[in-house]
């Protein structure tokens, strides 16, 4: 490989261990910076969590919420993480569009937490929703009287938690 310097008219040759090296040397470096972005993202994630089994599972006493789809694409690192906790199965998507009941006109994604998650010791007056559930009106309005959750205030819980 070549290398100019246009200035002066002159080329450097640049041999193939030269960019190897080179390569190896970043790619250290970029997969050190991808180990502390994990380690960042992971902090934020397990506050989410943390956030969404506290505010589902212990204030609403149900396994099931609902997230605006209006907020998630108003807050793309909320939705990403959402995505996150999806990808790692702490969270699971039972409807990608539905409505809350009563309704508000909005659009929801309606997600159960994992049952891993449930502190069944302390599960009493439990209000637990099966995927797929409908009312004899094939109706899903269990699910969509679910929690919304805020995802600013789950954002703001996130950075105080620090």
């Amino acid at each position: 490989m070549l290398a100019f310097n246009w200035g002066y008219y002159t080329a450097i040759r640049i041999g193939k261990e030269s960019v190897n090296s080179q390569s190896a040397a970043y790619m250290s470096n970029k997969l050190q910076s991808l180990e502390q972005e994990i380690i960042r993202d992971n902090d934020k994630l397990e506050n989410y969590l943390n956030f969404l089994k506290e505010e589902v599972l212990t204030k609403k006493r149900t396994n099931c919420f609902l997230l605006s789809k209006e907020e998630l694409e108003k807050n793309i690192e909320e939705k990403n993480a959402i995505r996150d906790l999806f990808d790692m199965r702490f969270i699971h998507l039972i409807d990608k569009n539905t409505s809350s009941a009563p309704s508000d006109g909005k659009h929801y994604e309606a997600y159960i937490l994992d049952v891993g998650l449930y502190d069944f010791t302390r599960l009493r007056n439990f209000d637990q929703i099966e995927p797929g559930n409908k009312d004899d009106k094939s109706r899903k309005d269990h699910m969509r009287a679910s929690p919304k959750i805020n995802l600013e205030q789950m954002k703001n819980n996130s950075v105080n938690s620090k």
